[in-house]
C-alpha cells in the first residue's frame, strides 16, 4: 500500500510542496525573531531572592500581572499557582524586548544555541524586572 502511494505522482508533489512549504515558514518565523532581537538590548537574568536557581518564573501574557507579583513576591514558597505560568533558564543568549508602562515586567527573549523538545530554540517570557540584569 505505502509503495503505491510513492508510485503516484501526486504524493511526492505533495510531500515536496509541504517541504517547500515548511522551510519558507521556518525561514520567515527565524528572520522575525532576528528582526525582533537586532534591536533590543542584551541582558542577564538572575533570581532576585534565590541567585543560585537557573530558571525564572514567568507569565505569557500581562493580564496575570497581579497574581504573579503576589506569588512572585510571597517568599514563603507555599503558595499555589493559580494562573498560566511558565519558567525561562537564566542560560542562553537573553535580550529585554518591552517593558511593562508600570516597568514592573520585562519580555524577556531567549536564544538557545542547542535546542532540544524540553528546551526550545527561542522563548519569550515576561518576567520580573527585578530579575533583569544589564550586561
Amino acid at each position: 500500500m505505502i509503495v503505491k502511494a510513492f508510485k503516484n505522482n501526486w504524493f511526492i508533489g505533495v510531500i515536496i510542496i509541504g517541504s517547500i512549504l515548511g522551510g519558507i515558514i521556518g525561514f520567515l518565523g527565524s528572520e522575525l525573531h532576528e528582526r525582533k532581537r537586532d534591536n533590543e538590548k542584551a541582558v542577564e537574568l538572575v533570581h532576585y531572592f534565590h541567585p543560585e536557581w537557573t530558571h525564572i518564573h514567568g507569565i505569557t501574557d500581562t493580564i496575570y500581572q497581579d497574581e504573579y507579583m503576589k506569588f512572585t513576591l510571597d517568599t514563603s514558597l507555599s503558595t499555589i499557582v493559580s494562573y498560566p505560568s511558565r519558567g525561562i533558564p537564566t542560560s542562553g543568549r537573553l535580550y529585554l524586548l518591552d517593558v511593562t508602562q508600570d516597568s514592573v515586567l520585562g519580555l524577556i527573549a531567549r536564544e538557545n544555541d542547542h535546542p532540544t523538545m524540553a528546551d526550545p530554540r527561542y522563548q519569550e517570557l515576561w518576567v520580573w524586572m527585578k530579575h533583569v540584569k544589564e550586561k
